[in-house]
């Protein structure tokens, strides 16, 4: 039985492996280096090979109990594991907020409960306070035993939940399929405590394959120029806010003549997050909005002429604002309406 549960187990472990292998090899950007979520799955990759290969050790004994005796193998496992978990609490921020700044401000909050534990296990590596001897053939778990286990599965969990809850606060603005990330996860960290199988590394591996193909997807809505979403964004959006499925409320349209390039680098600079810029053909721009209170949209679109007139001073007629409308999606007739203007921009350029 034990043969047979090691096998089974290595299968898994080798899978897990060959699908990070090949996601190695998937098409990426020219610019992939410098994209912050390409390190970040580089974490995760490298947790699952290091994991599966290290569970492969510790379940097969054939290079010896004692192998790495001043950490353990199994210590390196659950650093492996939780590692994962830091790294997609990082892309999970990276994702729904795209801001550096607030990755920054919350990193440590991520890093705090992996630096725990990974802590905890390694002194306990060496001085055992995890456990406590109760007579010459047996010991005991200590308290601290049963803390950093409730810390360690809660961190399982908690990266799962926040990942779903920010899909569910963006409604459908993002491309991601979190259940097709999570479930796998969630499954593998289950499935290894309840059977003897060993699938933890196998489902991050999958879930990380999910993630991996669900961003290379969403490259057909991306303006390589600019960085922001294209038509066929805008084209889904909408249709997705007359569904009622979305969470936009407004848009503000700026058409402009000269550098588009250069008016991308405007949008960025003077409108807040938390929602979404798109570029159309001919230079014309969309900023869809989670308000639709017409103050507010006015007074973005204030600032984006403002913006747009503080360049043009440094850059001589390289932007040329012609005009910024301002739309609110109060019910069904408002959407039709700011798809019929869309539509009717595009048809008249």
């Amino acid at each position: 039985m034990m043969a047979d549960t090691f096998f089974v187990s290595l299968t898994f472990d080798i899978v897990s492996i060959l699908i990070i292998l090949g996601l190695c090899v998937t098409p990426k950007r020219s610019d992939e280096r410098y994209d912050p979520g390409a390190k970040i799955f580089a974490g995760m990759g490298i947790c699952v090979i290091a994991g599966a290969v290290l569970d492969i050790i510790s379940r097969s004994g054939v290079l010896g109990k004692y192998l790495f005796m001043i950490i353990g193998v199994n210590t390196l496992i659950e650093i492996t594991g939780i590692g994962f978990m830091f790294f997609l609490l990082l892309y999970t921020d990276y994702v729904f907020y795209a801001s550096r700044d607030h990755l920054r401000r919350h990193f440590a909050a991520y890093l705090a409960p992996f630096a725990f534990i990974a802590v905890i296990d390694i002194i306990n590596a060496f001085a055992g306070i995890m456990y406590t001897a109760v007579d010459d053939q047996t010991v005991a778990p200590t308290a601290l035993y049963y803390i950093v286990g409730i810390v360690e599965y809660l961190y399982f969990f908690i990266p799962a939940v926040y990942f779903l809850m920010c899909f569910a606060r963006s409604g459908m603005k993002r491309f991601f399929h979190p259940l097709s990330i999570t479930v796998p996860i969630l499954c593998g960290v289950i499935l290894t405590e309840l059977t003897p199988f060993s699938v933890q590394f196998l489902g991050f591996a999958a879930g990380l394959a999910f993630l991996i193909f669900s961003r290379i997807d969403s490259r057909r809505f991306i303006d390589e120029e600019t960085g922001f979403y294209n038509g066929a964004y805008l084209k889904y959006i909408l249709q997705v806010i007359a569904d009622n499925k979305g969470t936009y409320k407004g848009m503000i349209t700026a058409d402009i003549g000269g550098n588009g390039k250069a008016f991308s680098g405007v949008l960025k600079e003077e409108l807040p997050g938390g929602s979404e810029i798109v570029t159309l053909d001919k230079g014309r721009f969309v900023y869809l909005a989670d308000t639709g209170n017409m103050t507010d949209l006015d007074a973005a679109a204030s600032m984006i002429g403002l913006g747009a007139e503080e360049y043009d001073e440094d850059h001589p007629d390289k932007i040329l604002l012609r005009e910024v409308l301002c739309s609110g999606f109060k019910d069904d007739e408002a959407v039709r309406t700011a798809i019929e203007t869309l539509t009717q921009h595009r048809n008249t350029d």
